[in-house]
């Protein structure tokens, strides 16, 4: 936005930052983090196991000996595009919905009362 405002209306970074409401401090900031190697990482495993998830990939990063943070390498899975559409859940179909059987004749069915659940001796 503070490009197009720039480019567009011919003005500093001064006013073009404040109508975008950023600091300036942030229009020039330049971050010197260097994730060349988290990213052939990344891409390496994408390559062989390019069904799994960001866990599976984060993981199995820890356990190989990195010790990069988890909001690191979540930045970085999110910026190289590798994130994957959650699996969409199958519903079962219904059983065959039938109405409950009723009984014919008396004794034909028992049911128990586990609400008072004493015994009285007489």
């Amino acid at each position: 936005m503070v490009d197009y405002l720039r480019q567009t209306f011919k003005l500093s970074v001064l006013k073009s930052t404040t109508i975008a409401g950023m600091s300036r401090s942030n229009w020039y900031y330049t971050s010197r983090i260097d994730d060349s190697e988290l990213i052939a990482k990344l891409k390496q495993m994408a390559s062989s196991h390019p069904t799994r998830g960001f866990d599976y990939y984060y993981h199995r990063i820890r356990r190989e000996g990195f010790k990069w943070a988890r909001s690191r390498v979540l930045r970085v899975y999110r910026s190289l595009g590798l994130v994957r559409r959650p699996k969409k859940r199958r519903k079962l179909p219904l059983a065959a919905r039938r109405p409950l059987d009723q009984p014919i004749s008396i004794n034909e069915t028992w049911s128990m009362d586990f609400m008072s659940d004493s015994l009285e001796g007489v």
